[in-house]
């Protein structure tokens, strides 16, 4: 256990400050694993726990577990933590600080308080076998174990995720799923009714967001394109970063009207991770004037239509990474190249003025 003096040796002087912050005020302490995403309703089949000290009076909510626990078990929970590397690996949340994405992971966060500021500290664990570390971690510090019923429903995954590391195991899967989409395409070319993206998730089941990377490496323009979708809407990874960046990289060197939708799911990727490594390869697809219209019917008939281009993910992805706001925001009207332009321009300033 980690002492009140003492901490271990090999963690930094970061990580030993944020302990000693919490230990502190220990008073207030709450632990909070919330589940975001698509969630079954009523079944609430992912629950989300939250495990605190102080023995206020909170309101249900459904899907959500409320543990009062102990000074003792809350240092418990403090130096599992310590021991999984939490702690070196979570970000302080200021009231600037934007958390949250598209998908489905669990998310933690330690808070304490005192009279004067908040401290918070957060991690998106994901949605994959590194997220079960945590929980072992959590339920080694004893009763009464906060993700215990998180665990209990998480079991069936779990299961996929060791039978994920045999070797051979995931791309054997992965060539599967790709002759799935390849048959869904010819399919389409014949002129049977298109099925949605991710249409073979229900059959493959929690198989999927473990092949999604495999699929990124698809020469397949139309698997690449569903796998863009999967990384984007549900089953993102900080770990793909590179991967995607790579992946617009090489598609902003194809023509015009050749895989846009590709590209403007790539962009919406990186717009999610906040990644400083994706600024330059954003900053290329300012240039491109792809632009797409979408329908939908509306109330008695109307009809409303969506525009979506290249350009304009790449700008809100570049507002999102650097906090940067060079132009006044184009909007969601029809784009417009001019306008197009002038938001290229200042971008391109910012790029040459910002710090070295």
């Amino acid at each position: 256990m980690v002492g009140k003096e003492a901490v271990h040796p090999a963690l930094t002087d970061e990580v030993k400050e944020r302990v000693r912050i919490i230990r502190e005020r220990l008073d207030t302490f709450e632990l909070r694993l919330r589940f975001n995403g698509h969630q079954p309703i009523p079944a609430w089949l992912y629950p989300s726990v939250i495990a605190r000290v102080p023995q206020y009076k909170r309101a249900p909510s459904p899907g959500v577990t409320d543990i009062i626990v102990s000074k003792e078990h809350a240092e418990r929970l403090l130096d599992a933590l310590v021991r999984d590397g939490f702690f070196a690996r979570a970000i302080r949340l200021s009231p600037k600080t934007h958390v949250g994405r598209r998908g489905r992971y669990y998310a933690l966060a330690v808070n304490v308080t005192d009279s004067k500021e908040s401290f918070t500290y957060y991690e998106d664990l994901g949605w994959g076998p590194s997220m079960f570390q945590t929980f072992d971690a959590l339920n080694r510090a004893g009763r009464p174990t906060v993700p215990g019923a998180v665990l209990l429903r998480l079991q069936p995954f779990r299961k996929v995720c060791e039978r994920a590391a045999r070797p051979g195991y995931l791309a054997s899967r992965a060539k599967t799923i790709e002759a799935m989409i390849r048959s869904h395409q010819e399919a389409r070319k014949k002129g049977e009714k298109a099925k949605p993206f991710g249409w073979w998730e229900k059959h493959r089941g929690p198989i999927t967001p473990l092949v999604v990377p495999y699929l990124l490496d698809s020469a397949d323009r139309d698997v690449r394109h569903e796998a863009l979708w999967l990384a984007t809407y549900l089953y993102g990874r900080k770990e793909l970063v590179p991967k995607v960046t790579g992946i617009l990289d090489g598609l902003l060197r194809k023509p015009l009207e050749e895989e846009g939708s590709a590209r403007m799911l790539a962009c919406q990727f990186l717009g999610e991770w906040a990644d400083d490594g994706a600024v330059a390869v954003l900053l290329r697809a300012l240039e491109d004037r792809y632009v797409r219209m979408y329908t939908a019917s509306g109330p008695r008939g109307h009809m409303s239509r969506e525009y979506r281009a290249v350009w304009l993910e790449a700008d809100k992805a570049l507002r999102r990474i650097t906090g940067a706001d060079p132009t006044p925001k184009p909007g969601d009207s029809r784009p417009d190249d001019k306008v197009r332009r002038r938001v290229l321009t200042a971008w391109r300033k910012w790029w040459q003025s910002r710090p070295k």
